[in-house]
């Protein structure tokens, strides 16, 4: 998925998100999402890569 497709799919949502973090003092009142792309795995042999899956980590900030 591309930024944009994931960005879409977050507002779909409904709740401010952001990628990684909000900007310093600039976070809002939770709900909110954070989400980021923190590895990818990829499967090779016979030096060709064969596939490859990038991970997708989703958060969601509330108060109890």
């Amino acid at each position: 998925m591309t930024y944009e497709q994931i960005a879409e799919m977050m507002e779909e949502m409904g709740l401010p998100f952001a990628y990684h973090h909000f900007a310093e003092g600039e976070s809002p009142a939770p709900p909110f999402l954070l989400f980021l792309s923190p590895g990818e795995n990829t499967f090779s042999a016979d030096n060709l890569a064969y596939f490859s899956c990038k991970q997708l980590d989703i958060e969601l900030v509330h108060r109890r």
